[in-house]
């Protein structure tokens, strides 16, 4: 009896020790070299928790340890305590320089400020270190990298953007970051075996076709509206869609071009926007009155103005006054202007355009 007590003394204790340092019954029976398994236990989808740091530490490759500690990990991860993975996807191993690598999909549900849940699929890198998976990351890398994108040195970028993609060749963030460095230097020489644009998204999309960020890139360097229509139906759901949408649109002048492809589309604040210029200037003015007669209309777009800055949101006050002023609705047309006056005080085109209001109607 006393021989028992003492062997079950000795097992709780060998857990507490284990514990201490990071290690759980699962993690003990977890087959490192089932990438599948590891990437379940990992990311824990449809789990409320997250691994704790300390064991998502473990997992990380030598590479990765190399540019972080343990401890500046767990104090950056601090605060973390909800997990919002949903779905985990292996998409395929993959051979380069010598190194086994694994490509995992994540997919998380994640809750923002204005109420909703919006998707967010991330393609994270794996490394075969001695047999077993290991979760490739280079925050010191990337930091370095954020810190030209800052600065907007554009060799810098390249350079750095580079370097990752040479140590993990299946890196997204790398890549968009080699794609913003060159669709910024646009117009400058091209170098014989420099990559174009057209060969980022290519290799992006190669990688994770259902990543955000690379059909986020994909849209946005398209080589044409209907191109980027493609992707920007698969972003639907995304927190970044509407802010691709709204990039590629606003750019169409035509105002029937726009409307046809914004046909089909999920339409949010900033692409009502759009559609309501469009249909103003094309005359058609009843459609124009449905979209503003909808209950609650002006907070919904004032809320989009509200997170542009004070100079494009006094812009598109003013075209909504003159928008709703030809369509003979001079109260909200007011309102508008009143709205742009908080954000840039004393426009001249805005005093012009209250003039007109104030004229009488013939």
């Amino acid at each position: 009896m006393q021989t028992r007590k003492y062997f079950v003394f000795m097992i709780a204790v060998l857990l507490g020790a284990l514990t201490l340092n990071g290690c759980d019954l699962g993690s003990l029976a977890l087959d490192e070299t089932n990438l599948e398994k590891l990437a379940i236990y990992y990311y824990r989808p449809g789990q409320k928790k997250p691994l704790s740091s300390e064991k998502v530490y473990r997992y990380f490759s030598e590479k990765t340890k190399a540019q972080i500690s343990r401890d500046e990990w767990v104090k950056m991860r601090s605060g973390i305590d909800n997990n919002y993975a949903t779905t985990v996807t292996l998409l395929g191993d993959k051979e380069a320089s010598g190194n086994k690598y694994a490509i995992v999909s994540v997919t998380h549900q994640l809750p923002e400020k204005d109420g909703k849940t919006y998707k967010r699929t991330i393609a994270t890198t794996w490394i075969l270190e001695s047999g077993k998976w290991r979760r490739l990351w280079l925050p010191k890398t990337k930091e370095e990298l954020t810190k030209a994108l800052q600065a907007d040195d554009k060799a810098a970028m390249q350079v750095k953007a580079e370097k990752w993609l040479s140590i993990d060749p299946f890196s997204v963030e790398a890549y968009a970051a080699l794609g913003t460095a060159i669709d910024r230097a646009a117009g400058h020489p091209f170098k014989r075996g420099d990559r174009s644009l057209s060969d980022i998204v290519q290799a992006m999309l190669a990688i994770d076709p259902e990543d955000t960020s690379v059909l986020y890139c994909a849209a946005i360097w398209s080589d044409s509206p209907a191109n980027a229509k493609h992707f920007l139906k698969k972003m639907e759901g995304t927190k970044s869609y509407s802010t691709a949408a709204f990039s590629i649109a606003v750019k169409i002048n035509d105002p029937k071009t726009r409307l046809q492809f914004l046909e089909g589309m999920e339409i949010p604040g900033e692409l009502v926007l759009l559609k309501m210029e469009a249909l103003s200037k094309l005359g058609r003015l009843d459609e124009f009155r449905k979209i503003a007669a909808d209950e609650g209309e002006f907070d919904k777009l004032k809320l989009v103005l509200d997170g542009q800055d004070a100079g494009a949101a006094a812009v598109w006050a003013g075209k909504l006054g003159t928008m709703f002023h030809k369509a003979k609705d001079d109260d909200t047309a007011r309102k508008w202007l009143e709205y742009g006056n908080t954000r840039v005080p004393n426009r001249p085109t805005d005093k012009a355009r209250a003039r007109r209001l104030d004229r009488p109607s013939k």
